[in-house]
């Protein structure tokens, strides 16, 4: 119990990176990606306010899963600003929750094509923050396999805010709420 802080900068490639957290009052976890073919798996559960920040500045080959269960406001960051970075991103939250997710040239993990997948499951207030800068690379152009960025949200008191830039090659996204 208590509140708890991680702070992670990874340099080596092909790292598992896992945090499981259970129980604290608050969480608060940033993951900063210098390095490529690394996957993060992020999940926390219980009552407590959870905050996961992802940042993937130049990193390329990335999967990066953030999940939360219980209750206390939910609040994944994804920030990826690598010119041509390639990832593989999902978050699932059960709780009112907040997802900001910045993407800029982005393309997909192992050369596929990019996945984003928002599943907000959550009653009350459950908030997307989603901007894409397709900038000259691709985030695949149908939804195929997972290709595109997919956003679920199920509750009444849902609301998305989206700003996109098409891709050279586009990209496509389905919504719904």
């Amino acid at each position: 119990s208590g509140a708890i802080s991680v702070t992670e900068d990874v340099t080596g490639s092909n790292n598992a990176i896992t945090n499981t957290i259970s129980g604290a009052t608050t969480i608060t976890g940033t993951i900063t990606l210098l390095s490529d073919n690394n996957t993060v798996t992020n999940t926390s559960s219980g009552a407590g306010d959870k905050t996961f920040s992802v940042n993937l500045p130049a990193a390329n080959g990335n999967t990066i899963s953030n999940a939360f269960t219980g209750t206390g406001v939910q609040t994944s960051n994804l920030t990826v600003t690598g010119t041509g970075s390639k990832v593989d991103y999902g978050l699932t939250s059960s709780g009112p929750s907040v997802a900001n997710v910045t993407l800029s040239n982005v393309i997909g993990a192992a050369t596929a094509a990019a996945k984003v997948r928002v599943n907000q499951t959550g009653g009350g207030a459950t908030s997307l923050s989603l901007v894409v800068d397709g900038g000259a690379f691709t985030m695949g152009s149908s939804l195929s396999g997972g290709a595109g960025i997919l956003i679920n949200q199920t509750s009444a008191d849902a609301i998305m805010d989206i700003a996109t830039t098409p891709g050279a090659n586009g990209y496509t996204i389905s919504l719904s709420q």
